[in-house]
């Protein structure tokens, strides 16, 4: 599959990181915490790599940015910045947070170049394990859900995925977001309103 193929390139580019990490090194040894996070990433990147692509497939939905690209800058930037992972979340939200943050650069550097490319229907998010197989039906939902989920702001969109793609806690989406928990739950209220006149926008059947 494509993802294998991507978390396989990805691997040989976060070797090639850390060996530049160990010809460049002093004297002082990694914390012991960086060393448990760098094996809990080497042990189970495929699995982060597929939670993390699924998020950034949702969250940038219509973009025309590739999410296999963003998924391995993510990674990238996460090993790169390993040192600095202070284990006050889970990986996973650690993860989640560097993903967010690429994705806004991304699109940001996207709106500032006028070379947004529209897709109406993502293709990406057929991988997330949301859509049944191989049912033209469920396929055609699919992608009215992806076109409603595009048509909201960035914020709304980010807590759609947070909490019902990615089932996250408010407590995790409040850490991600820097949103109070109060405020999360408030905010998430009226997205789903939002994305609920969008789906009825674009003709789907709740």
């Amino acid at each position: 599959m494509l993802h294998l193929m991507a978390s396989n390139v990805l691997q040989t580019s976060i070797e090639l990181i850390f060996m530049e990490k160990q010809q460049g090194s002093t004297v002082k040894a990694h914390s012991s915490l960086a060393e448990v996070t760098k094996k809990d990433l080497n042990d189970n990147l495929d699995v982060y790599y597929v939670r993390v692509k699924r998020a950034i497939s949702a969250y940038i939905v219509g973009s025309g940015l590739d999410a296999d690209d963003l998924t391995q800058e993510t990674f990238l930037k996460a090993f790169r910045s390993i040192d600095s992972f202070a284990g006050a979340s889970s990986v996973y939200t650690w993860l989640y947070r560097i993903a967010k943050n690429t994705c806004i650069d991304a699109m940001r550097k996207q709106k500032t170049r006028g070379d947004k490319k529209h897709v109406e229907f993502d293709e990406e998010l057929l991988e997330s394990g949301q859509i049944l197989d191989g049912d033209i039906e469920e396929r055609e939902r699919d992608s009215l859900l992806k076109k409603a989920l595009s048509n909201l702001n960035e914020e709304m969109r980010l807590l759609i995925v947070l909490k019902h793609l990615q089932q996250m806690k408010y407590d995790e989406i409040s850490e991600i977001t820097g949103l109070e928990t109060g405020t999360v739950k408030s905010k998430l209220f009226r997205a789903r309103i939002q994305l609920k006149e969008e789906l009825t926008k674009v003709g789907y059947e709740l």
